[in-house]
């Protein structure tokens, strides 16, 4: 859980320029469904090696889940929790993303 707090803390201090307008961190309005993924399935030992597709609209930026859409991770994993807008939203209007099934003020 520290590790991930770290990371979190760390990819928020990160700073760019134009054209970018802003920035998702899944690991910080995300974190409560993102720390139940990582305690229910971060402590597990063995030899793993998660391969993904470029992030997408689809996966961890709406659940904190990696690789993780709605679905999946309510339904399969069964993990639920809080999801928080990002502090910057796209520019165009509407956050690109439905959060549908995770709990989103």
């Amino acid at each position: 859980m520290q590790t991930s707090r770290k990371l979190a803390r760390a990819a928020d201090a990160l700073a760019f320029g134009p054209p970018t307008a802003c920035v998702y961190n899944p690991l910080v309005y995300a974190r409560e469904p993102h720390e139940r993924y990582l305690e229910r399935y971060g402590s597990r030992r063995g030899r793993v090696l998660l391969l993904g597709m470029n992030p997408g609209p689809f996966g961890m930026v709406q659940t904190g889940v990696p690789f993780g859409d709605v679905a999946s991770v309510r339904d399969f994993l069964g993990i639920e929790g809080r999801v928080e807008r990002p502090r910057c939203e796209h520019p165009f209007g509407q956050m690109p993303i439905e959060l549908r099934g995770l709990d989103l003020p």
